[in-house]
């Protein structure tokens, strides 16, 4: 039976690569580069803030496991996209094994939990799972999400209660899921659905130990999420909506994702496949098919408050969804026995056709998820966006092999998406050099002023795979130096402070600044940083996640004026 066993994992591993291959080649998307440079902060702290920032769980700190993940590969292999590809690969096999586990140690029955690894294997609604290393924060989720609980089933699935040794172990495991992704909030509410519908019986005497596992990591929930959404708050993507037409309205469309269909399910059909499911489950007496149905819906609680996110946020809930499918699959298939030839199940005909179903389903979701994989977004991470930055740091690599620290360089064209952020942190990433100042054309509406390209040190542009470099015209300060008063001066992340520039207003201001870490510390230029209204005022807003820092403002340009020395600056706590 074993060799049975590991030829279908074998299968279900070559099924996997054989669907997502094309995801080792991928390059680093503007997302990789964001979580690298900006919200990891890889130069900004040492190792030992991360490790605590880690451990510490209940922190502000934005995905503490997915900081760990991204400062260790960029340190070994510096910018290089393979061992970050490699790496979420080798995390979502390992998910798989932990997946095959977890199904076995409910099921106990080996056929079910096979043919439910391999529907969570791979879903091509989850394409930038594959693709895309910005996910890796629902890889780590479902790693440790799985990993804390096989810890808290291999317990209780015994008869046993969790003694204190097995609880640390389980909230420790859950913290790591916690620290990788806000998707792991749905555990402790899985918990309860384990000892309602799996969980062996126990005295109503001890029903505290039942529950003190799930209260513990309830708690540990509201803790962390306390720490952790207002610091998310600021990003209009997590606004949360509560009423129960929304709810459903975004249940919908993620089962509609799984479904491959294009027009969402009406919320009443929702409701009555979800309630026909069920009662499947319940006549069928698959009870671990009922608890993954339910816990499926369960871990899609965290993002049906909020804007509809890709299929990506789906790898979760596919844990119950798959758990669902192979157990009645599995139950569905035993039932069909007594139809097999000569009349008899008899062990050669049961193995040749458990054999045989196998590969027919595999072969069947290979030509389903192929289809759908490739009528989606694959151009995405293969095409346009990966060439472009691919060809910006071939470029920039073989005429500036290396850059002293602090250049600052204006783009007057290139062929990154406009309006994002995304060619700064490439060149800070490629370089190894955070301090590098980049600003560039295509983030603007209007032409920039060429006055303003004297505080520059590069004037480059990037076209049809060519760089050219135009000469930078010589600085020339005007006296005297303006003042630049902020008010208040020591703010906290989402607060917002009042700016004047002297005796200016109703103007456009361009800022040179120096930014000073714990740390860390680095000079930049700003072109069009704010606006003065009528009355000289300038409201800056300063978001949740920014770290503590002091910036002072050494150069100011107004309106289409020379670039003038300053003095004044701002602290964030």
């Amino acid at each position: 039976m074993e060799w049975k066993v590991a030829t279908g994992l074998i299968g279900i591993l070559i099924y996997f690569f054989l669907l997502s291959h094309r995801g080792l080649r991928t390059y680093f998307d503007s997302d990789d580069l964001m979580n690298l440079v900006q919200l990891h902060g890889y130069w900004r702290w040492p190792w030992w803030q991360t490790a605590l920032n880690t451990l510490a769980i209940v922190t502000p700190t934005y995905r503490p496991m997915g900081d760990v993940f991204y400062r260790l590969l960029y340190w070994a292999f510096g910018f290089h996209p393979l061992p970050f590809r490699a790496a979420c690969y080798a995390l979502m096999v390992l998910n798989l094994g932990l997946f095959f586990g977890f199904a076995l140690l409910l099921s106990r029955w080996r056929k079910a939990a096979l043919l439910s690894t391999l529907v969570f294997s791979f879903h091509a609604a989850l394409d930038n799972l594959y693709f895309s290393t910005g996910t890796v924060y629902d890889i780590l989720c479902v790693c440790f999400t799985l990993a804390a609980f096989i810890s808290y089933a291999r317990v209780r699935s015994s008869g046993r209660h969790l003694q204190a040794r097995d609880i640390v172990i389980f909230l420790l495991l859950y913290g790591g899921a916690l620290d990788s992704k806000e998707m792991a909030a749905s555990l402790p509410l899985a918990l309860v659905l384990y000892e309602v519908i799996l969980a062996p019986p126990s005295p109503l005497v001890r029903l505290w130990r039942r529950a003190l596992p799930a209260l513990l990591a309830g708690v540990l929930t509201v803790a962390a999420l306390a720490a952790k959404l207002p610091t998310l708050s600021d990003n209009s993507g997590y606004a949360p909506r509560h009423s129960p037409a929304y709810l459903l309205t975004n249940a919908s469309h993620y089962v509609s994702k799984l479904v491959f269909r294009e027009q969402p399910l009406g919320q009443a059909t929702l409701i009555l496949l979800a309630v026909l499911a069920s009662i499947a489950c319940v006549a069928a007496r698959r009870p671990v098919a009922l608890f993954g149905l339910c816990y499926g819906f369960v871990a899609l609680l965290p993002v049906l408050s909020i804007p509809p996110r890709p299929g990506y946020v789906l790898y979760l809930p596919l844990v119950g969804f798959a758990l669902f499918s192979g157990e009645m699959l599995a139950a569905t298939t035993r039932a069909a026995q007594r139809f097999l030839p000569f009349g008899a199940p008899g062990p050669f005909w049961a193995s040749f056709s458990q054999a045989g179903l196998f590969v027919i389903l595999a072969a069947g979701l290979f030509v389903v998820h192929s289809r759908h994989l490739y009528d989606q977004s694959l151009d995405t991470y293969t095409g346009r966006e990966d060439a472009a930055m691919r060809q910006t740091v071939r470029i920039m690599r073989a005429r500036y092999p290396t850059l002293p620290p602090g250049t600052r360089l204006f783009f007057l064209d290139d062929p990154i998406q406009k309006n994002v952020f995304t060619l700064r942190f490439l060149l800070q990433a490629a370089y190894h050099d955070p301090s590098l100042c980049v600003e560039r054309q295509n983030n603007f509406a209007t032409p920039i002023d060429p006055a303003e390209y004297t505080i520059f040190n590069h004037l480059v542009s990037i076209r049809d795979g060519k760089l050219q470099e135009q000469p930078v015209p010589p600085i020339q300060w005007e006296d005297p130096v303006v003042p630049v008063t902020f008010t208040p001066s020591t703010v906290e992340p989402r607060q917002s402070m009042q700016m004047r520039v002297g005796t200016y207003s109703d103007a456009a201001v361009d800022i040179e600044y120096q930014t000073t870490w714990r740390y860390f510390k680095f000079n930049c230029v700003a072109s069009r940083w704010t606006s003065l209204n009528k009355d000289g005022v300038a409201t800056i807003p300063i978001p949740g996640l920014q770290d503590p820092a002091a910036t002072q403002i050494t150069a100011v340009r107004v309106s289409g004026g020379a670039w003038r020395k300053a003095s004044g600056g701002f602290v964030v706590r």
